[in-house]
């Protein structure tokens, strides 16, 4: 199955999207896995760097909020394509932000998150939370409440498969 990497629709950056993938695999390599907005703009510095131009880098203009705002839009923007003999797929962003266990937050890879229990748990809560985001911001539009009565089902049931994990936790920790 191949990948091709692209910008989300409307995005312009001056690098090509299978290059800024190449370079933020070699950043998280470099940072133990991590891809955080602070790596990126120090990769970026070195005017070799392909993702140089993509940054402001005159400080009367932006100074270094800006580039970590820009470094997290670079990261959010990159979207991927499974193709296979078949079809592709729809684009799929091709990274999310978790938190570390130092509470800080890295992006990673969304194949690497999902087969990771934990960070399947914290990308389905980041989700469901975006969610509830969006059905409190439009729940005065009766259009959308048999869409608002499934968010609503889905955090009903993984709050129940929630609860049924820990008192499956709770009995192992009886015995």
């Amino acid at each position: 199955m191949g990948m091709v990497y692209q910008w989300k629709s409307g995005a312009r950056f001056g690098v090509d999207p299978q290059v800024a993938h190449e370079c933020f695999e070699t950043i998280r390599e470099k940072n133990d896995g991590k891809l955080q907005p602070p790596a990126i703009v120090k990769a970026a510095k070195g005017k070799k760097s392909p993702l140089h131009s993509v940054f402001e880098w005159d400080d009367t203009i932006a100074g270094q909020e800006h580039r970590l705002w820009q470094a997290r839009q670079l990261v959010a923007c990159l979207v991927v394509i499974y193709e296979t003999e078949e079809k592709e797929s729809e684009p799929i962003r091709a990274y999310v932000s978790l938190p570390d266990d130092d509470g800080e937050r890295s992006y990673c890879s969304v194949p690497d998150a999902l087969s990771d229990e934990e960070q399947r748990k914290s990308v389905f809560q980041d989700a469901l939370s975006g969610l509830l985001i969006w059905r409190n911001k439009f729940r005065g539009l009766n259009e959308f409440t048999k869409v608002f009565m499934a968010i609503d089902d889905l955090q009903l049931g993984l709050d129940l498969e929630n609860e049924v994990q820990e008192a499956g936790l709770a009995e192992k920790v009886i015995q």
